[in-house]
């Protein structure tokens, strides 16, 4: 599981760190815009841990939660490589929105899922584990992107997306090694 987190946290970092740029670089998009794609952010984001959770809570357990998670992952990232081809406002807000929806159901899901893996007594050191390991992606991760975004703006966004997809195949391998 840790795995999992792993490639779902670089692939998310990828998106933080370098979503400003590509939209002032690729869109040529001012502060208005980008900030008014930080609210749609947010209110996705709202929308799907506050409502569509736990809806989807009631029908279904986490595992099939952060399936559908990281399938809505990897095809926002997918979507947002394809953006900087297919230059097109609607595409990338729709992306935007898809990865955000993804990451609402994932990220909870994952961190239920992942102190499952443990016993109580664990259960700090589990998440002091994952914590740190998170961080470290974020030091490490802007530092590699940074010269891969200088020589190609969409790059990035399609390796986001290749890592966002092998933590769905991880994921699915683990579930279906360790159904309970």
């Amino acid at each position: 599981m840790l795995i999992v987190g792993a490639f779902f946290s670089i692939g998310l970092t990828i998106f933080h760190i370098n979503g400003s740029l590509f939209l002032k670089d690729v869109f040529a998009w001012g502060p208005g815009y980008i900030g008014g794609i930080m609210v749609l952010v947010g209110i996705c984001d709202i929308i799907s841990r506050a409502f569509l959770l736990p809806q989807l809570l009631k029908r279904f357990d986490e595992k099939a939660i952060s399936q559908v998670g990281l399938i809505g992952l990897t095809i926002g990232m997918s979507m947002i490589f394809l953006s900087a081809y297919v230059i097109n406002s609607i595409l990338l807000m729709a992306a935007v929105a898809i990865l955000v929806l993804g990451e609402g159901l994932f990220d909870p899901s994952y961190n239920t899922e992942l102190s499952a893996t443990v016993d109580e007594s664990k259960q700090g050191r589990l998440q002091g584990v994952y914590r740190s390991l998170h961080a470290i992606y974020q030091t490490i991760v802007p530092l590699v992107t940074a010269g891969i975004y200088m020589y190609d703006h969409s790059a990035i966004f399609g390796i986001a997306a290749i890592f966002m997809f092998l933590a769905l195949v991880t994921l699915v391998k683990f579930h279906k090694t360790y159904q309970h």
